[in-house]
C-alpha cells in the first residue's frame, strides 16, 4: 500500500513541477513580446491574461509541490500505524481534494468559455480585446488539461484505498 501513496504523492509533486514550468513560462514569454512588439495592442492583451493566469499556475504548482513530501510521509507513518483509521481519514481528504479540483475545472472552464466569447466577437477590431481572449483560451484550455489530470490520479488513489477498506 506504501507503493500507492508514494504513486500518488509523487505525481502530486511532479504536477506541480509542471504547473511552475508552465507558469514561468507563460509569465515570462509574453512580458518579453511585449517589449519587442510594444506598439501592438493585441499582446498588451495577451500579456495581461497569460501573465495573471501563469502566475496563479506559478503560485499553486508551488504549494502542491512543496506540500507533497510532508503529504507523503505523514501519510505513510499513518498507513504503518492504524491502517483502517488511515483509509477512513484518506477517502475524506481525497474526496475534499477531488472536490477542490473540479471547483478549480469549472473556473479555468468559464476562463476558456469567456476567452472563445472574445476571440469570436471581437475577431475584428479591439485587437486589445481579441488578444486578451487569445490569452484566456490558451490558459483556460491549459487549466482544465492540468485538472483533469489531477482528477484522474486523485479517482486513481481513492479506488486504491476503497479496495483497501474491502
Amino acid at each position: 500500500m506504501t507503493e500507492i501513496i508514494d504513486y500518488y504523492y509523487s505525481a502530486v509533486k511532479l504536477q506541480g513541477i509542471l504547473k511552475v514550468a508552465f507558469g514561468s513560462l507563460t509569465a515570462v514569454i509574453p512580458i518579453l513580446l511585449v517589449m519587442y512588439y510594444y506598439k501592438y495592442r493585441f499582446y498588451q492583451g495577451f500579456m495581461i491574461a497569460l501573465v495573471a493566469l501563469g502566475t496563479h499556475l506559478l503560485i499553486s504548482g508551488r504549494v502542491s509541490y512543496e506540500g507533497a513530501d510532508k503529504m507523503n510521509s505523514d501519510m505513510r507513518e499513518y498507513f504503518q500505524t492504524d491502517a483502517n483509521g488511515f483509509a477512513t481519514e484518506a477517502t475524506g481528504m481525497i474526496e475534499q481534494n477531488i472536490n477542490h479540483i473540479q471547483n478549480h475545472l469549472i473556473v479555468f472552464g468559464v476562463l476558456l468559455l469567456a476567452g472563445i466569447a472574445l476571440v469570436v466577437l471581437f475577431r475584428k477590431g479591439r485587437s486589445l480585446v481579441f488578444g486578451l481572449g487569445v490569452g484566456l483560451v490558451l490558459m483556460g484550455l491549459a487549466g482544465v488539461i492540468f485538472d483533469l489530470v489531477a482528477i484522474t490520479d486523485a479517482t486513481r488513489y481513492l479506488d486504491a484505498i476503497q479496495a483497501l477498506m474491502e
